[in-house]
C-alpha cells in the first residue's frame, strides 16, 4: 500500500489486499473514517483523485489570512463555541460579546437616550470601540450610519445576526491592521456562521425584570436544508423578532433622579445630592405658585428641596426650600426596542475545486424613546394665583430611532494552481431614521399663558380629568409627525485572498498568504427639520490596496509570522502597516508567543467633511442662549498605532489550561473634538473655538481634530479546568483583564492624562482597573447548569457643581468627588433537553438584584449635568431578570 499525503489532500495510487479470513477495509479520509467488511479475498484498484470537496480541509483564523490551523496559537485569539455559547446563557450577541472581560463598552441603549444617540450596541476591545473591528465571517459590514463630526463612528451594532445562525466567535485581542486594514487597532471581533443548519426549530423566549418595565419577547425560526460535504450544497435561514417594553428612570430607585442626602461635611453638616429641578412638573399636575412653601404643598411628582436658582441669585435665599419636580423621572434608561431580524446562508459545490458561497443578511430595528422638552412650560395668571405648568405632562413628545440594515455578500473559494483561494464581494447598508410625534411646536411662556390661561384652575388636576377646552389648546400646539433627520452608509468591497505553500524547511511548509482589496464608502447625511442649522450633505471614497504575509518555521520549536499591508485612500494618501510574531514551543503542552506590529485608522466620512452641524443648545450663567456645532475637518490625519503583546500559555494536563498575555497599545494623531469644559478651560481653545455674538449668545465649535497621543496596556490571562465526576463534567474557570495603563491627551502637545479609575470629564472616558468573571458549572449529557461571577471594579469621579448643596442650600458639588462603586454581579443559567426534539433554556441576570452604580458625571454628554446617570459598562439596569426559552424541533 502506498500513501502519499500533503496538507489538504490524500491520494491513493494503488491498493491490493488479499486474506483467506472475514476482515475489514478502513478507508480514512478527510470526511472521517469508513469501515466495509470484506470476504476472502479482494483485488482493489484505486484510480489517483483528489477528494471530492477538497476545499473543506482548510482551517481559516482570524488575523491571518493564510489558511493554516497553527496560526491560532502565535495570535491571541479567544473563542467562543457552540457549547460556551450554551453555558453562558446569553440571551442575543450583543449581550455575549460584551460580557467578556477583555470589552469594556458602554452599550448606548442605556443612559444617553436624552439626547437621542441610543439605539446602538457594539463591542470595544480593551474599551477602544472606535478600534474594534467587527467582521462576519471575516468580511467588513458598514459601520454605523448616525454619523457626526463629534461622534467617532466606525462601530458596528452587533444585533446584526440571531444568536441561533452563529456557530463561535473568535476575538483577536491584538491589532491586525495589517490583514484588515483600518479600525482594527485594538482588534477584531470576528462572528462566523454555521455550516449547515438540520431540519426546522422553532424558538419562544420570554423576559422579566423583577420591577416595573423592561419585560421582552422574542420568537425565533431556524431552517436549513443540505450538508455541503454530503449533498454538495446547503441552504439555512434565520430569522428573529423580539420586542421588549422602555424603562424610565423613575421605574427604579437607583436610577430616578430625586433629591437624597450624600453624606457630611468636614464639620458633620449634613450634603444632599439635588439632581436638576424644575418649578414645572414633566410627569405630574402643575401646582400653585406660593411665594414661601412647606412639604405640605408638594403634590405628586414634587419634592420639597433646596433652591438652587434661588441661593445663587440672592443670599436672603439661602436654605430656602421649595416644591421642585425632578425634569428626567419620565426620561429612557432603556428605550422600547423591537427588531425584526433576517440572516439566509446558500453553498454550493460547483467542481472538486471550487464552491459558491452567499450570505443575505437583513435587520429592521426601532427603539422609542420620551423626549421632554423643557422650555415648553409656563406661568399661567389667574386672578388670584399663578399657576406653574409643562405642557409634557398631558403629552410628551417621542422620537423613534429607525435602524435598516442590509448586507449582501458573493464569493467563490476553493483551490486553484496549489493556491487556496477566497473571492468575496460585499455590499453593505446602513440607514438611520430619526422621527418625532407627539411633541409641542416652539412656543413662549407669554404664548402657553395666552392660550391657558381660561383654563387655568384644572392645570393643577389630573390630565385624564381635563376638560375637552383644555385638551384642544393643547392639542392644537402639537405638532404633526415629522422626520427629523435621515442617514445612510453604503460600503462595498471586492477582495481576493490566497494562500499557498511556497517552500519548506526542515521543520516544515512555509507559507505565503497574499490579498489585494478595494472598497468605496458613500455616506449621505439629510436634516429636514433643521436645514439652515443642520445642513444635509453627502461624502463619498475610495481605498485599495494589497497584503503579504509568511509563516516559516524557524527551527524545531520555533515559528515566525510576517505581515505587511499597503494601502491607498481619496482623502488622505496611503498607509503602510507591518507585523511579525512569533511561537515557542517549550514542551508540547505549553507555549510563549509575541506579536509587534503598526496600525491606522482612517477618519470618518463625517470628521473629514467641512460641514457646521447644530449639536446642543442651552443658556450661559447670563441667562443668554448657548449653541455648540460639529465641524468636520477635511485636514485630518489617520490615527497611526503601534501595539505588541507577549504571551504564555500551558495545558499541563487533559484537564487543566492556564495562560495570560500582555499587551499595549500607543496611539498617536488620536481623533477627538473639544468639549465645552475643555474650551472653558483652555484659554488656547477658547480663542480658537469659542464666539460671542453681538447679542451676547454665545457659540462653541467643537472642531473635528488630530488631539495627540493615547496609551493602553494591561494583561489578559485566564484559568480553566474540567472536572469529570460520578455526578457530570464541572467546569471551572477564571477569565480576567487587568488594566495597568491608560491615558491620553487632551490637545495636541499637551501631557496624557489617566483615565485608569479615574473619570475624565476633558474626554468623557473611564477605564476600570480590573474586570473579571468567575465561571462554574456542571454538565450531564441531558441537562446542564452554570453561573458566572462577574466583578468591575469602580472609580472615582469629579462631582458636577449643581449636583450637591451643603446645609445651606449653596452649590458645593464641585468641592467633592464620588466614588462609583465595585460592582459584584450573579448570574445562573442551565438547559435540559426534555426529549429529542424540545429543550428548556433559563436564566437569571443579576440573581442578587445588586444595585447598579450611580454616575454624577453623565456619559457621552457634552454639558455636565447635574443628574445621576446610568453607565451600562458595569451591568444592566432592568435589576434581577427572569428569562425562559423553550426550541422545538420539529424535524
Amino acid at each position: 500500500m502506498s500513501i502519499a499525503r500533503n496538507t489538504f489532500k490524500t491520494n491513493f495510487r494503488s491498493l491490493k489486499i488479499e486474506r483467506h479470513q472475514r476482515l475489514a477495509f478502513c478507508l480514512a479520509g478527510l470526511l472521517g473514517l469508513v469501515c466495509l467488511p470484506g470476504r476472502a479475498e479482494y483485488n482493489v484498484t484505486i484510480v489517483d483523485k483528489a477528494p471530492e470537496y477538497r476545499q473543506f480541509g482548510r482551517v481559516e483564523i482570524t488575523g491571518s489570512s493564510i489558511v493554516n490551523p497553527r496560526a491560532r496559537e502565535i495570535l491571541p485569539v479567544r473563542v467562543i463555541d457552540q457549547r460556551e455559547i450554551q453555558r453562558l446563557g446569553a440571551q442575543n450577541t450583543t449581550e455575549l460579546i460584551q460580557r467578556l472581560p477583555a470589552m469594556h463598552s458602554a452599550n448606548e441603549l442605556g443612559g444617553v437616550n436624552s439626547v437621542g444617540k441610543g439605539g446602538n450596541e457594539a463591542g470595544a476591545i480593551h474599551g477602544y470601540e472606535a478600534g474594534t473591528l467587527v467582521l462576519i465571517n471575516g468580511r467588513r459590514v458598514a459601520p454605523l450610519a448616525s454619523q457626526r463630526a463629534d461622534l467617532d463612528r466606525t462601530a458596528v451594532d452587533l444585533s446584526l445576526l440571531p444568536l441561533s445562525a452563529i456557530a463561535r466567535i473568535e476575538i483577536l485581542s491584538d491589532g491586525a491592521s495589517t490583514t484588515y486594514g483600518s479600525e482594527a487597532i485594538a482588534g477584531v471581533i470576528n462572528i462566523i456562521t454555521q455550516e449547515h443548519t438540520d431540519g426546522l426549530t422553532l424558538k419562544a423566549e420570554m423576559l422579566n425584570p423583577q420591577g416595573s418595565g423592561g419585560s421582552g419577547k422574542t420568537m425565533a425560526l431556524n431552517w436549513g436544508r443540505g450538508k455541503l460535504a454530503q449533498d454538495g450544497y446547503a441552504l439555512q435561514i434565520h430569522f428573529e423578532a423580539s420586542e421588549r417594553e422602555a424603562l424610565l428612570a423613575k421605574e427604579r430607585s437607583y436610577t430616578d433622579p430625586r433629591a437624597k442626602p450624600y453624606g457630611v461635611d468636614a464639620n458633620g453638616r449634613p450634603l444632599t445630592f439635588v439632581p436638576r429641578y424644575t418649578n414645572y412638573s414633566h410627569s405630574s399636575p402643575g401646582k400653585t405658585y406660593k411665594p414661601v412653601e412647606t412639604a405640605a404643598d408638594c403634590t405628586t411628582g414634587y419634592d420639597f428641596v433646596p433652591d438652587v436658582t434661588l441661593s445663587l441669585s440672592n443670599p436672603a435665599y439661602h436654605g430656602i426650600k421649595r416644591c421642585l419636580s425632578s425634569t428626567y423621572r419620565n426620561s429612557n434608561i432603556y428605550p422600547e426596542e423591537r427588531s425584526q431580524t433576517l440572516y439566509a446562508q446558500f453553498d454550493r459545490v460547483l467542481s472538486a475545486h471550487h464552491t459558491l458561497f452567499s450570505e443575505l443578511s437583513l435587520q429592521h430595528a426601532a427603539n422609542a424613546y420620551t423626549n421632554l422638552s423643557p422650555t415648553n412650560t409656563a406661568l399661567v395668571f389667574k386672578a388670584p394665583n399663578y399657576y406653574y405648568y409643562a405642557p409634557d405632562a398631558y403629552q410628551s413628545g417621542v422620537r423613534t430611532q429607525n435602524n435598516d440594515r442590509k448586507r449582501l455578500v458573493l464569493g467563490s473559494r476553493g483551490s486553484l494552481a496549489d493556491w487556496d483561494y477566497t473571492l468575496s464581494a460585499v455590499h453593505s447598508q446602513n440607514g438611520t431614521q430619526l422621527n418625532e410625534e407627539g411633541a409641542y411646536q416652539a412656543t413662549t411662556s407669554a404664548q402657553w399663558t395666552a392660550l391657558l390661561r381660561p383654563y387655568a384652575n384644572e392645570l393643577v388636576n389630573d390630565p385624564a380629568s381635563y376638560s375637552t377646552g383644555l385638551k384642544n389648546a393643547l392639542n392644537s400646539r402639537i405638532r404633526d409627525p415629522r422626520l427629523l433627520s435621515e442617514a445612510s452608509i453604503v460600503q462595498q468591497g471586492l477582495e481576493l485572498r490566497g494562500s499557498k505553500v511556497v517552500g519548506e524547511t526542515q521543520w516544515g511548509d512555509i507559507q505565503l498568504g497574499s490579498g489585494v482589496f478595494a472598497q468605496q464608502q458613500k455616506l449621505d447625511i439629510t436634516n429636514p427639520a433643521s436645514p439652515v442649522l443642520m445642513p444635509s450633505y453627502s461624502a463619498q471614497r475610495k481605498n485599495m490596496g494589497a497584503s503579504l504575509e509568511l509563516q516559516i518555521p524557524a527551527w524545531e520549536n520555533l515559528e515566525l509570522m510576517g505581515a505587511m499591508r499597503a494601502e491607498k485612500y481619496t482623502g488622505f494618501g496611503s498607509v503602510l502597516t507591518g507585523k511579525v510574531g512569533l511561537k515557542y514551543a517549550l514542551t508540547e503542552k505549553s507555549h510563549l508567543r509575541a506579536n509587534v506590529g503598526t496600525g491606522y485608522r482612517a477618519p470618518t466620512l463625517s470628521q473629514m467633511t467641512p460641514v457646521a452641524t447644530y449639536v446642543l443648545a442651552g443658556t450661559t450663567q447670563n441667562n443668554k442662549p448657548l449653541s455648540g456645532f460639529a465641524l468636520g475637518n477635511p485636514n485630518l490625519q489617520p490615527e497611526k498605532s503601534t501595539q505588541w503583546s507577549f504571551g504564555a500559555h500551558a495545558q499541563p494536563q487533559a484537564n487543566w489550561g492556564i495562560g495570560a498575555d500582555f499587551w499595549q497599545i500607543r496611539v498617536k494623531d488620536t481623533f477627538g473634538t473639544p468639549t465645552i469644559s475643555q474650551i472653558d478651560a483652555d484659554p488656547r481653545l477658547k480663542a480658537a473655538h469659542y464666539t460671542v455674538n453681538p447679542d451676547g449668545s454665545v457659540r462653541y465649535d467643537l472642531l473635528a481634530m488630530n488631539l495627540g497621543q493615547m496609551e493602553k496596556s494591561g494583561i489578559d490571562y485566564y484559568v480553566q479546568h474540567r472536572l469529570p465526576t460520578d455526578w457530570g463534567r464541572w467546569l471551572l474557570g477564571i477569565e480576567g483583564t487587568h488594566n495597568l495603563k491608560s491615558r491620553r491627551s487632551n490637545y495636541p502637545g499637551d501631557p496624557l492624562v489617566s483615565d485608569l479609575g479615574q473619570y475624565q470629564v476633558a474626554y468623557e472616558s473611564v477605564t476600570p482597573r480590573n474586570k473579571i468573571r468567575f465561571t462554574s458549572g456542571l454538565e450531564q449529557a441531558n441537562w446542564g447548569i452554570n453561573s458566572q461571577i462577574n466583578y468591575m471594579s469602580g472609580n472615582r469621579e469629579p462631582i458636577p457643581l449643581y449636583s450637591v448643596v451643603d446645609y445651606r442650600g449653596l452649590p458645593v458639588g464641585d468641592s467633592y468627588t464620588h466614588q462609583v462603586k465595585d460592582t459584584w454581579t450573579l448570574d445562573v443559567s442551565g438547559w435540559h433537553a426534555l426529549s429529542k426534539s424540545f429543550k428548556l433554556h433559563w436564566s437569571v441576570t443579576n440573581l442578587t438584584n445588586e444595585t447598579p452604580p450611580e454616575r454624577f458625571t453623565s456619559l457621552g454628554a457634552t454639558i455636565i449635568s447635574s443628574l445621576p446617570r446610568s453607565d451600562t459598562r458595569y451591568n444592566d439596569y432592568y435589576g434581577r431578570t427572569f428569562r425562559l426559552t423553550v426550541e422545538w424541533k420539529v424535524w
